[in-house]
C-alpha cells in the first residue's frame, strides 16, 4: 500500500431508535427548567374504581380507595465528551460532536439509572428504581421468559385494572419474546398483543423483567463546555482540551405498580 491513509470523518454517533426514551411519556409543556430542582406529585393511577347497583346510591361498594402516596424524584446529570488537542480542532466541530455523543448515550445512561438506581442509592435521592425489591411485588421466581411475560401482564391487570403499563426487560429477553412471536412493533414502540409497551432499555441487564405504570422522561437543555479554539480552556501542559455536553435528566413513574419477575436463563 503506497502513500498515506486518507483522513476521513468518523461515522457519527447515533441514538438508538427503540428503548426507554422512545417509549416513555413526555412531560406536559410549560414546566420549563423548573423541574431541575426535583419533582413531586399525587399519582392519578393506582385505583381500581368500583361497580354497584344503580338503585342503591348508599351502597358501600361506592367507597373510594385511599389515594396512593405522593411521590418525589430528583434529577441528575448525564453527559459525554471528547479530549482533543488544540491542533486537531482546526476544521472540525468538536462541540457538535460532543452534542451528538450525548444524544447517543442518553438512552443508556438514563435507562441504567432507572434500572439500578446507582445515583439514587449513592446520593440518597427519593427516586425509585426498577430492580429494587423494596416496595415491589414478587410476580414470579425463576420462570422461563414466556411465563415471565405472561405473569407481568396479569400483574398489571390486577394492579391497575387494565390501565396501560410498561414491561421493562434487558434486550436479550425482549429478543426471545420477539422470536416467540409475542411482541410486535409499531413505529418506535414494541408492544405485546395486549398493547402493553415493552421497553428494551439499553442500560437494563440481568435476569429480571419489571412491570410498571407509564414512565415519563425529562431531559434538560444541553450545556456544551470547552472550546479547542479558546485559549481559556486549553491545558497548556498537555495542549489538550476537554469538550463536554451535559444535561439534566430524569426518568420517573408514580410507583403505584411495581412488579418484578425473575427469569430462569437456563429454561
Amino acid at each position: 500500500m503506497a502513500g498515506a491513509r486518507l483522513v476521513v470523518a468518523s461515522p457519527p454517533a447515533a441514538a438508538p431508535r427503540v428503548g426507554l426514551l422512545a417509549s416513555a411519556l413526555q412531560p406536559p409543556s410549560g414546566e420549563g427548567e423548573r423541574w431541575g430542582n426535583g419533582i413531586t406529585y399525587d399519582p392519578e393511577t393506582g385505583q381500581l374504581g368500583y361497580r354497584t347497583d344503580d338503585c342503591d346510591p348508599g351502597d358501600d361498594d361506592r367507597e373510594l380507595d385511599a389515594r396512593p402516596d405522593v411521590v418525589a424524584w430528583d434529577p441528575y446529570v448525564v453527559g459525554d465528551g471528547i479530549v482533543c488537542t488544540a491542533l486537531a480542532a482546526r476544521g472540525r466541530d468538536w462541540r457538535a460532536q460532543a452534542r451528538r455523543q450525548l444524544d447517543a448515550v442518553a438512552e443508556y445512561q438514563i435507562s441504567a439509572e432507572l434500572w439500578s438506581g446507582t445515583l439514587a442509592q449513592a446520593y440518597s435521592y427519593p427516586n425509585r428504581y426498577l430492580t429494587n425489591a423494596t416496595g415491589s411485588t414478587n410476580v414470579g421466581t425463576l420462570t422461563d421468559a414466556v411465563e415471565a411475560l405472561a405473569e407481568l401482564e396479569q400483574y398489571l391487570s390486577d394492579c391497575a385494572g387494565g390501565q396501560r403499563g410498561m414491561i421493562h426487560a434487558p434486550r436479550e429477553h425482549v429478543t426471545r419474546w420477539v422470536a416467540d412471536g409475542l411482541i410486535r412493533r409499531e413505529g418506535a414502540l414494541l408492544l405485546t398483543y395486549l398493547d402493553t409497551i415493552v421497553v428494551p432499555g439499553a442500560g437494563y441487564d440481568g435476569d429480571v423483567a419489571v412491570a410498571t405504570g407509564m414512565v415519563e422522561v425529562r431531559r434538560g437543555a444541553a450545556t456544551i463546555t470547552g472550546d479547542p479554539l479558546g485559549d481559556g480552556t486549553i491545558d497548556r501542559a498537555k495542549n489538550t482540551v476537554e469538550v463536554r455536553a451535559e444535561q439534566l435528566a430524569l426518568a420517573s413513574w408514580d410507583a403505584s405498580c411495581h412488579g418484578i419477575a425473575t427469569i430462569n436463563l437456563g429454561a
